[in-house]
């Protein structure tokens, strides 16, 4: 199905299965396609409603008409989302960019939110956010910056398609080499590079997550994420005094991918606890 977004003038690709609670998935991969982690996430329809949406216009468009996307923006179309959908109240389950979002919703519409189960977390302000870049640069070698400059630059010239910088750089974000295959998309590299640069320059919510106090939170960060457990424990979970930390082993940044009936076990058993029937 389709839901227009007046707010931004956007046509959101959504797609609902199963039945019970809902439980919208927020995406690592900011103006790429649903598909990407909807496979890893389908079994949990057997016990809740699965919403995962896309920007459509951002993965087809190389340029957006409409005004740059901010984080603000962002929380309101997730928002105009829940309220065309007729959510009053959801779960969030958010991974790598996705954490990011689903903390300022939360912030912004606290009553609006039962649980949050975070993967991957970037943390809580722009210093997390330069952690994570910095972490990943030293993993990269000179041969792989290089070829990503190249890639980037044939990029930007229309030369190229951005499966072959996923393709590069996704063994740096799974544990295991063996399931990485599958994990290339199509992504909107302009709206990708604004929200980073957003991020870069005023993302800070470090203060504001003291509005969090009454909502359960559950983050499972790989042993071998970009942030390590240890990382997101400063960056993050310091200002979160109710959330618990799991540590995933053999995972890396996308832990939905290296450990996904863990995960899912996971997100299951934190969702349902003290679920209404």
């Amino acid at each position: 199905m389709e839901v227009h977004i007046d707010t931004k003038n956007l046509n959101l690709k959504v797609k609902r299965i199963g039945e019970g609670e809902a439980i919208i998935f927020l995406q690592g991969v900011r103006g790429s396609e649903l598909r990407k982690f909807l496979p890893y996430n389908e079994a949990l329809s057997k016990d809740f409603e699965l919403i995962f949406y896309e920007h459509t216009e951002y993965i087809t468009s190389q340029y957006i008409n409409a005004s740059k996307p901010t984080l603000q923006e962002e929380v309101e179309i997730l928002n105009e989302l829940c309220i065309k959908l007729g959510l009053e109240r959801v779960h969030l389950f958010g991974e790598s960019w996705g954490t990011i979002l689903a903390l300022l919703y939360a912030i912004y519409y606290p009553h609006q939110v039962q649980k949050i189960f975070l993967t991957g977390a970037i943390g809580a302000s722009y210093e997390s956010f330069a952690l994570f870049e910095s972490e990943m640069l030293k993993r990269s070698n000179h041969n792989d910056i290089q070829k990503f400059l190249e890639l980037a630059e044939s990029l930007s010239q229309g030369e190229d398609t951005v499966d072959s910088i996923f393709h590069m750089l996704d063994p740096y974000y799974v544990y295991s080499s063996q399931v990485t295959e599958n994990t290339s998309l199509p992504m909107n590299e302009i709206v990708n590079n604004e929200i980073g640069a957003s991020l870069r320059e005023n993302f800070d919510i470090r203060k504001d997550l003291s509005q969090l106090a009454e909502i359960p939170i559950l983050v499972a960060q790989g042993t071998y994420d970009i942030i390590s457990p240890e990382g997101i424990q400063s960056q993050l979970i310091d200002y979160l005094p109710q959330a618990t930390l799991v540590e995933i082993e053999e995972a890396g940044h996308w832990t939905i991918v290296d450990q996904s009936e863990k995960i899912l076990g996971l997100a299951k058993t934190f969702f349902s606890e003290n679920q209404a029937h």
